[in-house]
């Protein structure tokens, strides 16, 4: 289902009536979804998505028929078969691919022109000496003098340019960009061990990555329209790297064609995952036309960083001398020379490769010690929005033992104990809200922490890229957005990890049993502080009451500094049994980083049962040039106990058609905060605003006046 397919009609079609296509498929092919450890196991002998045969996340639902579009083209003598687009600083190199019908000479034009920028148009063209057959090659080397580079999303900018290919009767057009790509080595990484270090136009990055699976495990649904909302999503939260996973899909290019939009780098895997795969000369023969035609799909894309062989294939007996994985290799550098190739993820054959995981809740103690040069999968299962569940579980089926919640994947085992998780916090087992508040708190705390954690260990480690990020069906399981594209309350707690300045408090437990908080914290910021920028760390009751207070001065480099210990000691008895830290990084009155870290004091039995805040709501909604309308909505709490997590929602609205920019936060008595969203154009505006907090029923606020 990965391999395009071209078909010469010349002779056969009808010029002068209608004609029809007709395509027969043979049955979806059925496979055991076992996994084999000294044989490969029998979904791998399939050319198909290896988790559409059943994983531990989706059902077994294998596709059969036609994946992408179809196109009936015509050209006259000559034809653009392909090109490869890249380049070196400002210099463009181009090789052209051209079949021809007969011997003779033809006029190659050549147009590279700014996509939504300003910039010149550079145009030339090149008379080719064309032979009969497909395999005619042109190259052309030129310079663009006001090249602008992209970067990866919180690097700079995303300029993109249209190549446009044109002979008589033909022209091929490809979204490019300009960009050099190098992996720089790891500080203290073994001899031996891969280069993790991503560097855009010479600038390190580190990579703050998501692992991308299909989002529709029905895969003809996928259009553009549900590929732009969730690489959108995405960019909005602070990531910048998709790591498409080797059990899933080499995707639509309308999918390759957003992330170069929106500032995502791609580590593509091959079609392999959690198994080992054959190597005879049959075999071998279809993964190379299905491994070429791949790369030739991504290799003009400047989102594109790097080719894998699969995924966790040696946990599986594997070998790496699998001459698959070689041929792989030797396709990406004949191909796309320039861009990395790993033979799989995690490639234990190399020094300082570690594995995978974990994908469930631990204490914070466990991932203080927890190292990877680069954390290419780790994760932690979480609900999705009670709204949602209510889309795909019915009501009256008892949370977790109903027949409705397994099926749809709501884990309760030794491995992911949902039932401690919720017992800790005691929601009403007939609300599903709580329910759901309960668990998503879970898997925000804990994949915030780690992202935190990782970025506190740059540049020793070079990345973290969270499971997962999106889901192929309904589920209550590891999506910090789910199957409907609802964002879950990870998706808005990593978005705060993924700050240009981050304040991370490290420390053992977001539980305090001894009435004692210790940590460190530190700062972790991309870039320089200003001089008068202002670090602050406070600790407070539900009632505001400050226990503890540290602040340091700005003017800090870029990097990871260790600012220095916490070590207080609280009240005999909190409040609700909860303590707010209060982390904040401001300079004027401009807030650069807003986080605050809910702990309970000795759990979170009473978290969900505290006694209500009083928030107020004001909001706007002010069109924009570009056709979007931005709501703006300052929220005070007017009351004397804090708000916890508050959630803004416009229910009037198709939540696809909004993107909140921050939501699930807290604020203590007397606290304001504006949180903003963007409409997308032609979303209607809503005429009202629903606030939600742990300790604030539903409410309603009206707009405003329209600004505009």
């Amino acid at each position: 289902m990965f391999t395009p397919w071209e078909f010469e009609v010349t002779d056969v079609i009808d010029r002068t009536g209608n004609n029809v296509l007709v395509l027969i498929f043979d049955p979806a092919p059925q496979a055991s979804s076992n996994h084999e450890r000294v044989r490969p196991s029998e979904f791998a002998d399939f050319h198909h998505c290896q988790m559409s045969f059943g994983w531990d996340w989706a059902r077994a639902l294998v596709p059969t028929g036609i994946f992408d579009h179809v196109e009936l083209k015509g050209t006259m003598a000559a034809r653009v078969r392909d090109c490869h687009f890249r380049t070196a600083q400002k210099h463009v190199f181009l090789e052209v691919e051209l079949g021809a019908l007969e011997a003779h000479d033809t006029a190659l034009t050549v147009k590279l022109a700014p996509l939504g920028h300003h910039g010149k148009t550079v145009e030339l063209t090149r008379t080719v000496a064309l032979c009969p057959g497909p395999d005619n090659r042109c190259k052309i080397d030129f310079e663009v003098d006001d090249a602008r580079f992209w970067y990866p999303n919180g690097y700079g900018e995303q300029p993109l340019y249209e190549l446009t290919l044109t002979v008589p009767g033909d022209e091929l057009v490809r979204q490019v960009g300009f960009r050099d790509l190098r992996m720089a080595r790891n500080p203290g990484s073994p001899e031996g061990a891969y280069d993790l270090t991503f560097e855009l136009n010479g600038q390190p990055i580190f990579a703050r990555g998501l692992n991308w699976v299909p989002a529709d495990m029905i895969v003809s649904r996928l259009d553009a329209a549900l590929y732009e909302r969730e690489v959108r999503l995405a960019k909005e939260a602070g990531f910048n790297l998709f790591r498409i996973w080797g059990g899933g899909l080499i995707e639509k290019q309308a999918f390759y064609d957003a992330c170069d939009r929106h500032g995502m780098l791609v580590w593509q895997e091959f079609m392999h995952a959690c198994s080992m795969y054959r190597s005879d000369a049959v075999y071998l023969a279809a993964k190379r036309h299905e491994g070429e035609a791949a790369v030739r799909k991504l290799r003009n894309h400047v989102s594109t960083a790097l080719f894998c062989g699969g995924n966790e294939v040696q946990y599986y007996g594997e070998s790496p001398d699998n001459p698959l994985y070689r041929q792989y290799a030797e396709l990406v550098a004949a191909l796309a020379p320039g861009v990395p190739y790993h033979l799989s993820s995690p490639d234990l054959s190399r020094p300082g490769e570690r594995h995978h995981g974990p994908w469930c809740f631990l204490e914070h103690s466990f991932w203080n010690d927890h190292f990877r040069q680069l954390a290419s999968e780790l994760g932690c299962n979480g609900f999705a929005e009670a709204e949602s569940i209510d889309r795909f579980i019915p009501p009256g089926d008892p949370c977790p033992a109903g027949q409705h919640w397994k099926y749809h994947f709501t884990f309760d085992h030794g491995q992911r104990p949902i039932t401690p998780v919720l017992e800790n916090f005691r929601p009403d087992p007939e609300d599903r809200r709580q329910l759901s508040q309960a668990s998503m708190f879970t898997q925000a705390d804990l994949l915030g922490y780690v992202m935190e954690h990782y970025r506190r260990n740059y540049p020793a480690a070079s990345g973290c890229f969270i499971w997962q990020y999106n889901e192929s069906w309904p589920t209550n399981s590891f999506g910090i957005i789910d199957f409907y594209t609802m964002p879950k309350m990870a998706y808005y707690r990593l978005a705060r990890a993924n700050r240009n300045a981050v304040l991370f408090l490290e420390d053992a437990s977001w539980r305090i049993a001894d009435g004692k908080l210790r940590g460190t914290l530190f700062l972790c910021n991309d870039s320089a502080l200003p001089r008068d920028a202002r670090i602050a760390a406070t600790g407070i009751d539900l009632y505001g009451r400050v226990l503890f207070a540290e602040t340091f001065a700005g003017d800090r480099p870029g990097g990871v500094t260790e600012l220095g210990g916490i070590a207080a000691e609280l009240p005999d008895e909190l409040p609700g049994g909860v303590l707010l830290v209060l982390l904040r990084i401001t300079v004027g009155d401009k807030t650069l980083f807003v986080n605050e870290r809910i702990y309970g004091v000795p759990d979170f039995s009473r978290a969900l049962h505290l006694e209500p805040a009083e928030p107020a709501c004001r909001w706007r909604s002010v069109p924009l040039p570009d056709g979007e309308t931005l709501i703006s909505a300052t929220v005070e709490n007017t009351g004397k106990i804090a708000a916890l997590n508050l959630r803004l929602s416009a229910d009037e609205v198709d939540f696809r058609q909004i993107y909140w920019q921050d939501n699930y936060f807290c604020l203590a008595p007397g606290e304001c905060r504006t949180i903003t969203a963007r409409l997308t154009a032609g979303a209607p505006r809503p005429a009202t605003l629903t606030l939600y907090g742990w300790n604030h029923p539903e409410t309603r606020h009206p707009a405003q006046e329209v600004q505009s």
